[in-house]
């Protein structure tokens, strides 16, 4: 699950579920908002966005606008990026996944936002459905919706992850 704040409306996105089913937790891709002047909870309907995850990032990245990066599903890890406009509670894909620089998927990563660049630091996942720690830096320009690679001097921290 992750959340965050724009305004007076809190965002809620995904994450692990207990449902009243005999099958337990399950992953959810369920997007709730909350007024936070009046703590009022709506859940809206979607079609077309983000599939359930958890271990996500959200970030706000503009004035009605969230990103959600990665996570990992029942199968496989993520790295794919989704833009939410919290004034139409629409959603649409940031970039095309096939594209250079894409970070490898992960889950337990970090993200802020800094001068139009969504940074996506460590955690852990690499193709596939194996657990490694990362140690790498990426950044998306949320203009031209282009990947880079950040190359940091000094000696890094070790490999880390949620």
């Amino acid at each position: 699950m992750c959340s965050c704040i724009l305004h007076y409306l809190s965002v809620l996105f995904g994450g692990k579920a207990v449902r009243a089913s005999p099958g337990g937790p399950a992953l959810t891709n369920d997007l709730h908002s909350m007024d936070l002047s009046s703590f009022q909870w709506t859940q809206h309907s979607f079609e077309g966005g983000p599939e359930p995850r958890a271990k996500h990032t959200a970030t706000v990245v503009g004035p009605n606008t969230v990103c959600v990066f990665g996570g990992s599903n029942l199968s496989a890890r993520l790295n794919d990026c989704w833009m939410l406009d919290t004034a139409t509670m629409k959603w649409s894909p940031t970039y095309d996944e096939s594209t250079a620089d894409v970070p490898a998927p992960r889950s337990g990563h970090a993200a802020c936002l800094l001068d139009n660049q969504l940074y996506i630091v460590f955690g852990y996942g690499g193709f596939g459905y194996g657990r490694r720690d990362l140690a790498d830096i990426c950044a998306l320009d949320l203009t031209s919706k282009t990947w880079s690679v950040i190359t940091p001097d000094g000696e890094p921290p070790h490999a880390r992850s949620d």
